[in-house]
């Protein structure tokens, strides 16, 4: 039975820690790189992939060593995962993975694209103040669905729209965007994209878009039509 309370108790503090990283993440993000005045970012779709279980693990060790403690401190010592054990084995490669997990997070958190009234930034994990791009240099843009059953990106499973942008011959998508939360109206969902659209649309970028998988979107019937109008038909 202490053995269940034990788990149960490991899940639970992991699932709050791993809730308050997501917040902290986001809100450094913010704060170190991008300007007061953006209106939304994306990381690129490989790093939304890989971000969550980057920010899982530390997760998982902070809540289990917390856990440990307790029943350390009530004199119940109990490696239920051998999580401690097996930290005790990797002696000084702690450091390596350590190391790695910081070099992979760094670029994850750097690997981003955001949008201001008239630009669009491209950061990198080797230029932090990013590459700037006016809205006239967007050479095409492609939107639409996506329509495969099985995918490592989201977007590009069936269903899930996507909005494409392409700088100098480079694609970059938004599909699950952050906006800023001091825009209030920005509280209706994927309205920061439809605007974007609606500010490219008047300098006649090239522009393909299908409503095809309109049909597999599991979203309320608001945001379908606003998918729709970005598409050009609704």
């Amino acid at each position: 039975m202490k053995k269940i309370i034990d788990k149960i108790s490991f899940v639970l503090l992991t699932g709050v820690i791993f809730t308050l990283s997501v917040v902290l993440y986001g809100f450094c993000v913010e704060a170190v790189l991008l300007p007061t005045n953006f209106l939304f970012y994306e990381n690129s779709p490989f790093v939304s992939m890989i971000l969550a279980p980057l920010l899982v693990i530390p997760s998982v060790f902070i809540s289990y060593y917390i856990v440990y403690f307790f029943k350390k401190k009530m004199n119940s010592e109990n490696d239920f995962l051998h999580i401690i054990w097996f930290s005790k084995k990797l002696g000084k490669w702690k450091i390596a993975i350590a190391a790695v997990w910081l070099i992979a997070l760094h670029v994850c958190t750097t690997s981003l694209t955001y949008v201001t009234n008239d630009r669009i930034v491209v950061l990198t994990p080797l230029n932090l103040k990013g590459r700037a791009y006016s809205y006239s240099k967007v050479e095409k843009i492609e939107t639409g669905f996506g329509n495969q059953k099985f995918s490592f990106f989201e977007y590009e499973k069936e269903g899930n729209f996507y909005y494409k942008i392409y700088l100098d011959g480079q694609e970059t998508v938004f599909y699950t965007s952050s906006v800023n939360s001091s825009i209030d109206r920005y509280q209706d969902t994927y309205l920061e994209l439809e605007e974007f659209d609606q500010a490219l649309g008047k300098l006649n970028i090239p522009k393909e878009s299908s409503a095809a998988g309109a049909d597999q979107c599991r979203l309320d019937k608001e945001y379908i039509h606003r998918f729709l109008r970005i598409i050009g038909e609704d």
